[in-house]
């Protein structure tokens, strides 16, 4: 026998926000974070900052910019799935009200 899956769907709801709000903070990131590090160093000379330079150069070919279209595909599918409950409740409530 399986087991039923319950869901309550404001948690859902609210787990997407932050979920969503949680990508855009990283999507930023990926973006911007190295450009304008890399531009805040340049008045900057030491061997320190030297490895930071080294370091933010190896950091450009990061899987970044893939991981954000992955999530945000997930994203989509999240907001698909939200779209779903909605028109699954609504037509429940209609059901019950007889279709008014």
């Amino acid at each position: 026998m399986t087991e039923k899956i319950k869901v309550d769907p404001a948690e859902f709801l609210k787990n997407k926000a932050n979920f969503e709000k949680s990508l855009g903070t990283f999507r930023s990131y990926s973006k911007k974070y190295l450009q304008t590090t890399e531009s805040r160093l340049s008045p900057y000379n030491s061997d320190f900052i030297d490895q930071i330079r080294k370091t933010l150069g190896n950091m450009k070919d990061t899987k970044a910019p893939q991981l954000v279209r992955e999530l945000e595909n997930y994203a989509r599918q999240l907001n698909m799935i939200a779209a779903g409950f909605k028109e699954t409740d609504t037509g429940l409530a209609n059901k019950i009200s007889g279709g008014k």
